[in-house]
């Protein structure tokens, strides 16, 4: 297919990460069919706006980029940029004095700005162009799994120190012993699997082979995915798997709560709690699977509408 358009698509890609990946083969996948090609631009590190290949848009693709040291520069960034810009799918945990300059130059550049949950919106003040939807891999959902056979639990654990979003120190050895007590099956998710402090490290714990890199087949007949992550959380709710989550960040017990599902989040010092809430996602998952698949036609649908007038604004610029 001839391309009507390119596009400098920046993200945290291909580091291993399997959210932000999703993101980016998401997003190329949607344009792959409709004439725009894509470079793929890392934000680590984030190069000069000036050495940027050549192309008709930049995007700010997913992810939560939009913290106190990187919105400096990003705006930095922004002021040298010469291309027209959008904002696709960001999430933003907190807004300090410091981001506020910072965030109105984003604003005042993007011609687009998709936010990601309604916190995200709500921190970053709507001009009018801001858009609210939910995260990018919605556009390409993962496949709905079939019900679930054996007692089989994914489980997705995070090295985690005490963080910027002041929660309680992440103990997780006290979270693998209730993991070893559930009479069922483990299967290790690892989401992040680059340099340094992974998942494999953490999910080794389990005692189970852990797989070098996510796939979406592993969630297949799964009965409840346990999962830090974000991206956990998604990809199961994606599939229709009933979800606990331990919210190590803001954005898990947002999309949790969006759910209606904010009674399965976890804070970081609830470990206690974890099996009876496995116990309870277990009794209720006819329930929650019906509430899962219909969330997904409607954020699959959402995502998708706004995919499309991105590229549309895309498009219509590359003529």
């Amino acid at each position: 297919m001839s391309h009507g358009a390119t596009v400098n698509l920046i993200g945290w890609f291909e580091h291993g990460n399997a959210g932000d990946d999703r993101i980016a083969s998401s997003m190329r996948g949607y344009w792959a069919t409709r004439g725009v090609a894509v470079n793929l631009i890392d934000t680590d590190p984030l190069r000069r706006a000036q050495d940027l290949p050549p192309a008709n848009w930049a995007v700010l693709a997913g992810g939560d980029h939009w913290h106190e040291e990187f919105a400096e520069n990003f705006a930095k960034f922004l002021s040298y940029l010469d291309l027209p810009f959008a904002v696709a799918g960001m999430g933003v945990a907190a807004m300090t004095d410091g981001m506020r300059d910072a965030t109105d130059a984003l604003l005042a550049k993007s011609r687009f700005t998709w936010l990601r949950d309604q916190t995200s919106f709500v921190l970053v003040g709507n001009d009018g162009r801001c858009r609210l939807g939910p995260d990018v891999t919605w556009v390409d959902p993962i496949p709905v799994s079939p019900h679930a056979g054996p007692l089989r639990i994914g489980v997705n654990l995070r090295p985690w120190p005490l963080g910027t979003w002041r929660a309680p120190l992440w103990d997780a050895s006290s979270w693998l012993r209730v993991l070893a007590g559930l009479r069922a099956e483990l299967v290790p998710l690892p989401l992040y699997v680059g340099p340094g402090r992974n998942d494999r490290l953490l999910l080794a714990e389990l005692g189970r082979p852990v797989p070098q890199r996510f796939d979406p087949a592993l969630v297949d007949a799964l009965s409840v995915v346990v999962s830090m992550r974000l991206h956990g959380l998604i990809f199961a709710a994606q599939a229709g798997i009933p979800v606990v989550g331990i919210a190590y960040q803001p954005k898990c017990r947002r999309f949790m709560a969006e759910l209606g599902l904010e009674e399965y989040c976890l804070a970081l010092d609830e470990a206690d709690r974890l099996a009876e809430t496995v116990a309870s996602a277990l009794d209720h998952r006819e329930s929650i699977r019906k509430r899962l698949l219909a969330a997904r036609d409607k954020l699959h649908a959402r995502a998708t509408e706004l995919m499309g007038e991105l590229t549309s604004l895309i498009l219509a610029e590359g003529q």
